[in-house]
């Protein structure tokens, strides 16, 4: 919720969190807090890095941030032609100790990901040059993805299945739109463009439509200083309806519940 939250663990200061936090964001510091990794899943937008962010905040570590795997070098680093050893995000958390945010798991290479199941599994690795390394004790892991790694869907089309044994590295939490977060945080307390935002989703999803309306769409819509010089229509089709056919607009709009709120006129105007 919108209030303070402190962590006090017996060998550290209190770490405090000021504004909203994702739902179960208690049971995920402790996750970590125990030393077990976190997989943060749910559509674009939703969320998933700026709770990292605030998970690093409130274990009081350093973040440190990779965004899709490729190869395994991205993990372990290499020795170049001198014989020095060029390190990763990941090393420097591992060895140093902070939170490690590993963002589009789920669009990385199976075969490097394989790479990191015995660092985490062991709290060890091998790496090149440096040799065998222990985890600092302040080492930590969070991944996340749009989906449960179990492949691509139709809206998420460049996603890998990940190997088994990645994901039994993490327990999972599903992120999801949240309103506690979306109005006060987000769109600075416009409930009419949250309300229409929501309303939005839930015609989009009965129509089975592969069309996102996440937190960026809501902080657009919401933007005073945009609204004063870009019109309601103008930044709607822009924002959230780039590339949509007009029958496609037409589905949506029949779907909404308020049509009378002004984005819903505002919408209709688009395909009249």
């Amino acid at each position: 919720g919108a209030t303070r939250r402190e962590f006090v663990w017996p060998d550290k200061k209190t770490a405090k969190i000021d504004g909203v936090t994702c739902e179960g964001f208690d049971k995920l510091v402790c996750y970590l807090k125990a030393g077990k990794g976190v997989y943060l899943w749910g559509a674009a937008g939703c969320g998933k890095s700026h709770t990292a962010e605030q998970l690093a905040e409130a274990l009081g570590l350093r973040l440190y941030c990779q965004s899709q795997i490729l190869f395994a070098h991205d993990v372990k680093g290499y020795g170049d032609a001198s014989g020095n050893y060029v390190h990763t995000p990941f090393y420097k958390a591992f060895t140093e100790g902070g939170l490690f945010f590993l963002d589009e798991m789920d669009a990385s290479q199976p075969e490097a990901l394989v790479v990191l199941n015995q660092a985490l599994a062991n709290r060890r690795y091998d790496f090149p040059v440096v040799g065998n390394v222990e985890a600092h004790p302040d080492f930590r892991f969070v991944a996340a993805g749009n989906t449960p790694l179990t492949g691509a869907d139709t809206q998420y089309t460049g996603r890998s299945v990940q190997d088994a044994s990645s994901r039994n590295r993490f327990l999972f939490h599903e992120m999801k739109y949240d309103r506690r977060v979306e109005l006060p945080a987000i769109a600075g307390g416009d409930e009419e463009t949250v309300n229409f935002v929501e309303d939005l989703r839930q015609s989009i999803k009965a129509a089975g439509l592969d069309l996102i309306v996440s937190y960026r769409q809501t902080a657009t819509l919401a933007d005073q200083f945009l609204r004063a010089n870009v019109s309601r229509a103008e930044l709607l089709k822009d924002a959230v309806f780039g590339g949509v056919e007009v029958d496609e607009l037409r589905i949506i709009y029949a779907g909404l519940q308020d049509k009378e709120c002004e984005w819903g006129v505002t919408l209709k105007g688009l395909f009249e």
